[in-house]
C-alpha cells in the first residue's frame, strides 16, 4: 500500500494575483492553457482576487461567426484548495458594465499533479452563472450529477478561466464536459455546473476548441477557499525500512520539513509470519509408479523434524546413483511424490492413507543436489547441479508428483524438504518518522492524502502522533479529507519536531 503525508502550517490573510504581473516583486509569463504551462499562483497565503488578460485572433476565415479563433483564450492556474465544502471560484468583467476590453469567461476545474486519480482530469465547469452577468462560477460539485474525482482537501488542483465559447478536449479532441445535452437529456444548459460528463470526460484536459466571442481583462473576486502553492511541498521520502518501531527524533527516522511543509511518499510493506509446517512424507517411484525408496522425517538440515529426505549413492557402479530411473536415451530421471504423513506407510504415496485425507496443511520446498567426485567452483566440491520446486498442500489430501531430469555424471543424488519455508502475508507494517525544522509550539495538520493498495485502490490508514519518547500521543483512523484517510492537526514540540507514525486503518 502506498502513502503520501501532507503536512503544512496556518496561512495568513490573502492577497491578490495578478496574471503576468508584478507578485511579490516577481514578474511572470502569461499563464498558459494546459497543466504543462499553467501558472503556479506564488503565493504563501489564502489567494483573494485574481485578475488576467486573454488575447485573440480574429480570422474570419476559420471564425465564420466572427469569434476569435486563436491566441491567448485560456488562462490555467495551479492553486491548492483546502476545503471544498467552503470553496468558490467566480470570475466576472474587469469593469463592471463594460464590455469592451473586458473578456466574458468561463472557469473550469481539473485535477492537479499530486491526486490519486491524476492530473488533468475534469472535475467541474460553468460557462454562465445562474444569476446572469459575463463571468462564470464553481464551487466543486456538479448540479448535473455527474460523477467526478474525488474531491480531496489540501491537494493542489488546476482552475482555468476561458473565453466564452472555448471549451475544454481530451487529447481525441472529444469535450470534457457536456453543457448542452446530450444522449442522457439531463436538462443541461450553460448556466449548470456541469461535472465531466462529456464524450472525453474519464481523460485529461488536452487541448481547447470552439471560437471565443470576447477578450479582453477579467477578474475573479468570489474565491474562498484556495491558498497560493509558493513554497509548496517539496516531495520527500519515507525513512528507509525497518522503521516500524519508533526512535525518536534523534534517530536515522527524522526528516527535514521545509518551511512550505511537504509530501512525504511511503508504503507499508507487506509483512509475512511462518505458516503451518506440514508432515511430509517423500517417495521416489519408477515409470510405473511403484515405489523403489522412501522416507518421513530423514531430512538433515532442513526443517522442524517432521520433513522428509533421501540420499542415494551409486552401489551398482554404473555412473548413476541408484533411485535414478533410465529414460532408454542415455539420460535418467528423478521421478519424485511428496505427499502428508502417513501417506506411503500403506504402499500408495497418492494422497490417501487407507482411503482416508492424510491432513497435512501448508507449504514445503524441495532441494535436489546432484553430485560426483569433480569439483564445481560455484557450487562446491562434486556438485553438478540443484533443482528446487515449491507447493502447498491446502485440501489436505494432495500428493505431488514432480519429475527432473539429472544431468550426466550425477552419482550420488541428496533429496530434502523444507516444511518449514512456508510465510503467511499479512498487513502490519508501521512507518515511524520525525519530522523537524518546524516552528517550536506551532500547530501543524497532518494529512495521509494518497492510501493505494497494489492494485490502486483506496485503501484504509491510521495516523499517530508521538510524543518524544514514541508515547502515543493520539491517533485518527478516518477524520481525514476522503473516506479511509487519516489527519491529525498537532503542535510541535520546544525543538520543533513532530514524531508521527502511519499504519493500516481498523
Amino acid at each position: 500500500m502506498c502513502a503520501a503525508l501532507a503536512i503544512a502550517g496556518a496561512a495568513a490573510a490573502g492577497p491578490d494575483w495578478v496574471e503576468g504581473g508584478e507578485n511579490d516583486g516577481d514578474f511572470l509569463p502569461d499563464a498558459g492553457p494546459l497543466p504543462g504551462s499553467a501558472q503556479p499562483i506564488g503565493l504563501n497565503a489564502p489567494v483573494r482576487t485574481v485578475s488576467g488578460l486573454l488575447a485573440g485572433n480574429s480570422d474570419l476565415t476559420s471564425a465564420p461567426e466572427g469569434g476569435f479563433g486563436s491566441g491567448d483564450l485560456e488562462d490555467m492556474y495551479l492553486v491548492r484548495i483546502d476545503d471544498f465544502d467552503a470553496f468558490f471560484f467566480g470570475t466576472q468583467l474587469a469593469v463592471s458594465g463594460a464590455t469592451e476590453g473586458n473578456a466574458c469567461t468561463s472557469v473550469f476545474l481539473f485535477t492537479g499533479p499530486d491526486h490519486p486519480a491524476g492530473e488533468g482530469l475534469g472535475i467541474v465547469g460553468n460557462l454562465d452563472p445562474a444569476s446572469g452577468g459575463c463571468g462564470a462560477l464553481i464551487d466543486g460539485t456538479p448540479s448535473d450529477g455527474a460523477p467526478t474525482p474525488q474531491l480531496i482537501d489540501g491537494l493542489t488542483y488546476y482552475v482555468a478561466i476561458a473565453a466564452d465559447g472555448r471549451f475544454p478536449v481530451d487529447a481525441e479532441g472529444n469535450r470534457i464536459f457536456d453543457f448542452f445535452g446530450g444522449v442522457d437529456a439531463l436538462g443541461k444548459s450553460p448556466t449548470q455546473q456541469s461535472g465531466p460528463d462529456g464524450p472525453g470526460g474519464s481523460n485529461p484536459v488536452a487541448g481547447w476548441q470552439g471560437l471565443a466571442f470576447s477578450i479582453g481583462a477579467y477578474v475573479a473576486p468570489s474565491i474562498e477557499a484556495v491558498h497560493g502553492v509558493a513554497g509548496d511541498p517539496g516531495v520527500q521520502f519515507e525513512p528507509p525500512e525497518f522503521n516500524d518501531v519508533c526512535v525518536g527524533p534523534f534517530g536515522a527516522q527524522t526528516l527535514v520539513i521545509p518551511p512550505g511543509g511537504a509530501f512525504i511518499n511511503g508504503k507499508l510493506e507487506e509483512r509475512t509470519v511462518p505458516g503451518p509446517a506440514p508432515d511430509t512424507f517423500l517417495c521416489v517411484v519408477d515409470k510405473d509408479g511403484n515405489i523403489i525408496a522412501s522416507d518421513d522425517n530423514g531430512a538433515v538440515d532442513k526443517g522442524d523434524g517432521k520433513a522428509s529426505g533421501l540420499l542415494s549413492t551409486d552401489a551398482d557402479d554404473d555412473g548413476w546413483a541408484d533411485i535414478l530411473i533410465d529414460n532408454g536415451d542415455g539420460t535418467r530421471s528423478l521421478r519424485l511424490v511428496v505427499t502428508g504423513f502417513p501417506d506411503g506407510f500403506d504402499g500408495d504415496c497418492n494422497g490417501f492413507f487407507q482411503n482416508a485425507p492424510h491432513g497435512q496443511i501448508g507449504e514445503f520446498c524441495v532441494r535436489v543436489r546432484y553430485s560426483n567426485a569433480v569439483l564445481n567452483p560455484l557450487l562446491g566440491p562434486g556438485v553438478l547441479r540443484e533443482d528446487t520446486y515449491t507447493d502447498e498442500f491446502v485440501t489436505g489430501a494432495e500428493a505431488f508428483m514432480i519429475n527432473f531430469t539429472a544431468p550426466n555424471g550425477a552419482s550420488r543424488v541428496s533429496i530434502e524438504i523444507d516444511n518449514s519455508c512456508g510465510r503467511i502475508p499479512f498487513c502490519g507494517d508501521v512507518d515511524s518518522m520525525c519530522l523537524s525544522n518546524l516552528t517550536p509550539l506551532e500547530p501543524y495538520c497532518i494529512t495521509v492524502v494518497g492510501g493505494q493498495d497494489k492494485d490502486c485502490f483506496p485503501t484504509d490508514t491510521q495516523l499517530c502522533w508521538l510524543n518524544k519518547d514514541c508515547e502515543v500521543i493520539a491517533t485518527d483512523d478516518n477524520s481525514g479529507p476522503a473516506q479511509g484517510y487519516s489527519e491529525l492537526c498537532v503542535i510541535a514540540d520546544v525543538n520543533g519536531n513532530i514524531c508521527i507514525a502511519v499504519s493500516g486503518g481498523g
